[in-house]
């Protein structure tokens, strides 16, 4: 029962967040809102992947994997963006704005390193949803939730991967994990 509401409560999410976004290089609302929703998204994503890694059978590995693939796949017949869609998204979208160089160089490269970030996650949650072995799924779950760890930027032992953070405060977005 838990699981089902779990399910609802993120279909609703994206879909009020995913109105007309797919194929579109202009987002339908202000960047800064658009960056703001995803941000709660990714926290969203990040909740489900630090749960999943506890399942106890393989069986609930594979729902937590599939609810995460569809949280970072989305769903294009109902109009619901991934995440990956909507990181390519703000990639387009900086690419195709007048910013001086340096900002622009640090804002591509932060979407282009979310990106990139979220289709290693989703690679790995649709390894874990494919593992036979509670071990094995486990072990990709915690390779999807070190990916969006590492997507949303937050510093590590000192080492910082221009992510997510990047872009909110690039946008003045007051967002925090």
């Amino acid at each position: 029962m838990r699981q089902a509401w779990t399910v609802i409560a993120v279909a609703a999410l994206l879909a009020g967040l995913a109105q007309g976004a797919l194929g579109q290089t202009e987002p339908p609302q202000p960047i800064e809102q658009r960056l703001a929703g995803f941000a709660d998204r990714m926290r969203l994503s990040l909740s489900m992947a630090s749960v999943a890694v506890f399942s106890p059978t393989v069986s609930d590995a594979h729902g937590q994997a599939q609810r995460l693939i569809a949280l970072l796949r989305g769903d294009a017949r109902d109009g619901i963006p991934g995440l990956v869609a909507e990181a390519a998204l703000f990639a387009d979208w900086i690419g195709s704005r007048p910013f001086d160089p340096e900002p622009r160089r640090v804002l591509l490269g932060a979407a282009t390193n979310v990106q990139a970030l979220l289709r290693l996650a989703l690679d790995a949650a649709i390894a874990a949803n494919r593992d036979r072995a509670l071990d094995n799924a486990t072990q990709d779950l915690l390779r999807v939730y070190a990916y969006l760890v590492a997507a949303w930027g937050k510093p590590i032992d000192g080492v910082v991967v221009p992510g997510l953070e990047t872009l909110l405060r690039g946008f003045g977005v007051a967002v925090t994990a």
